[in-house]
């Protein structure tokens, strides 16, 4: 059966369209515009089949007419293309996963032991450097004695998940526990210590007797052991700390912080300024060359130098009251009382002073 050829009529049809594209290019992109067109090329080359022609009908060898499209027609078909890109790009984005919230039983729990000292005995317990530890829900933590055994455990890092112990007889090898639950709730148990487990002053147990679960609470007083001897000797001594839960110990540097710490920096190093951080070089502690930063305990000399209390309290302690800087050599006296700031009027001008 012939058919009649609709090549040709595709053909022309495509010419008119990328010609009407062409024409309206001049206000749109050529790349949108192409993108456009090979839509609207596409959807009418389907509208175009064979039709056939009966055997008794003669042929018409005059070419098929096509009727043009209008400039109205042409757009809105391209906005229907965009249309439709949208609404698939939507789609496509919906489909992605959502993040997950991070499981109960992965996240960990912290706890900080820091010295309590107090100063209503004559007696000082045992001092020891902070403790930070970290578990995961319904996980125990273990306290005890040093031993050549624990020896891993008091050299773990910060934020580890190893024993507590403590180089105290006072203290027995398993003395206490840890245990946190799912809602980050601490509670401590005394493992049938002999010199006891006391909490805010209240002892858990009987000797030899194991005591049940007590929550801890932010800021609790936690004791182990009683003193022996009297607590002459360091390794007699009892373990009074603080307990501080869930990163409570962290704080945000406060106004009146940052503006203490400005001057402070503006006290120590008056005249050096850097453009990096607006116009004051930080200051670094000369004993462990970090940084001195907001909220930390800095001890400033009245020679103007400054360090970390941690790093310079045994200096300060040693020679107390009287104080020698590590970084100058000048000798000041830490009890001296405070007196009315001179003129500078009135002080000798040692930079222009004559050597002889």
């Amino acid at each position: 059966m012939p058919y009649s050829n609709p090549q040709a009529s595709t053909a022309s049809l495509e010419g008119e369209a990328l010609s009407l594209i062409d024409s309206e290019g001049n206000s749109r992109r050529r790349g949108s515009s192409l993108g456009f067109a090979s839509g609207l090329i596409s959807n009418l080359s389907n509208l175009i089949r064979p039709v056939p022609i009966s055997s008794s009908q003669p042929m018409d060898s005059s070419p098929t007419m096509v009727r043009p499209i209008s400039q109205d027609e042409a757009a809105v078909s391209a906005s229907e293309v965009e249309l439709l890109g949208l609404l698939q790009l939507n789609s496509s984005s919906s489909q992605q996963p959502l993040p997950q919230p991070e499981p109960e039983s992965k996240k960990l729990h912290s706890i900080r032991l820091t010295p309590f000292v107090d100063h209503t005995t004559t007696a000082p317990a045992l001092y020891f450097g902070s403790v930070i530890r970290k578990i995961k829900p319904n996980h125990q933590i273990s306290i005890g004695r040093y031993t050549e055994k624990s020896r891993d455990a008091a050299h773990a890092p910060q934020g580890s998940s190893a024993s507590v112990v403590f180089k105290s007889k006072v203290v027995s090898r398993s003395h206490a526990q840890f245990t946190v639950d799912s809602s980050g709730n601490w509670y401590i148990k005394d493992l049938k210590s002999s010199s006891g487990t006391f909490l805010n002053n209240q002892r858990l147990a009987p000797a030899n007797t194991e005591s049940p679960l007590f929550r801890l609470q932010d800021g609790d007083i936690l004791q182990l052991g009683i003193d022996f001897r009297g607590g002459t000797e360091e390794t007699f001594r009892c373990v009074k700390m603080r307990v501080e839960l869930n990163k409570s110990w962290s704080r945000r540097a406060a106004k009146f912080s940052k503006e203490s710490y400005r001057r402070l920096q503006q006290l120590s190093a008056p005249g050096r300024s850097t453009p990096e951080d607006g116009g004051v070089e930080p200051m670094e502690c000369a004993i462990c060359l970090l940084t001195l930063e907001p909220c930390q305990a800095i001890f400033t000399s009245p020679c103007s130098h400054s360090w970390h209390y941690k790093c310079i309290r045994r200096m300060i302690v040693t020679s107390y009251p009287q104080f020698m800087c590590p970084n100058c050599r000048s000798v000041c006296d830490l009890e001296a009382e405070a007196e009315e700031a001179e003129n500078d009027s009135d002080l000798p001008d040692l930079d222009n002073k004559d050597d002889n």
